[in-house]
């Protein structure tokens, strides 16, 4: 009850301003502290849903993860007099290769005047990798964990 009304809080503030768009972030720019408390109710969730509605969580959660991840690879600085940020410029640069496009990172700067001007990138790139070949690292490790998870909790064998 506390964690759902922290998240209910937490969207009727974001839901009260007046100027709807969240500056250029990608999702809502302060409710996005509620998500962690929304997943404590996953599990309740999940343990009382059917096995059909628990294919539809793993589907809207794979959809979930799917457009995070194309928006994180691209650029997560979404413009806001675009209708539809999305549609016309992640979609697009993603499946085009437009990888890490944003000016500005937390580990270096861009030089102006230089060839890319991106200050962002990642792990596929520092390994020499280009467009969408950039993010097999990211999956390769994934992958791993996946696997791992799998093998943890799968039982002992017999």
């Amino acid at each position: 009850m506390v964690a759902g009304a922290i998240a209910a809080y937490y969207f009727l503030f974001n839901a009260s301003f007046y100027w709807w768009k969240a500056g250029l972030t990608f999702g809502p720019r302060y409710a996005g502290a509620s998500i962690p408390l929304l997943c404590v109710g996953l599990a309740v969730v999940w343990k009382r849903a059917t096995p059909r509605w628990r294919r539809v969580l793993v589907g809207v959660a794979l959809c979930s993860v799917v457009l995070a991840q194309m928006v994180v690879s691209t650029s997560s600085h979404l413009s806001m007099q675009d209708s539809c940020p999305f549609v016309h410029s992640v979609w697009p640069a993603f499946w085009s290769g437009n990888m890490a496009l944003n000016r500005e990172s937390v580990l270096t700067v861009a030089e102006r005047g230089s060839s890319t001007e991106y200050g962002a990138f990642n792990l596929g790139q520092l390994l020499g990798l280009h467009g969408l070949a950039s993010l097999i690292p990211l999956l390769a490790i994934w992958g791993i964990a996946a696997l791992l998870w799998w093998r943890m909790h799968r039982g002992p064998a017999g």
